[in-house]
């Protein structure tokens, strides 16, 4: 992994607490708090990871952009279906329980 001048067919893995999990090709792994690389290792890594979380970010907006649309569209929908809904049902209910007391 040339960001972090490791051997080759190590893999490196960017942890939401910022600690960095290395997995030797042993398969043995340690981890390592970001501060405990160069200044320049710290950097590749940053300069790696950001368009990535930015990219990963853009995606979610996207994604729930469409459930809300989906969701208004829906709704939209059930409010034009014919018949009396359940809140229409609940204050017809409540309106006449009042008149009758």
């Amino acid at each position: 992994m040339e960001l972090l001048n490791l051997p080759p067919q190590t893999r490196a893995i960017l942890a939401p607490s910022l600690d960095i999990i290395i997995i030797k090709p042993s398969y043995k792994s340690e981890q390592k708090r970001l501060d405990q690389f160069t200044l320049d290792e710290i950097s590749n890594v940053l300069r790696y990871a950001i368009p990535m979380i930015i990219n990963m970010a853009r995606t979610d907006r996207i994604l729930k952009s469409k459930k809300i649309a989906f969701l208004k569209e829906g709704t939209k929908k059930l409010k034009r279906l014919p018949g009396n809904s359940v809140d229409d049902t609940m204050v017809t209910t409540d309106s006449m329980r009042m008149e009758k007391v």
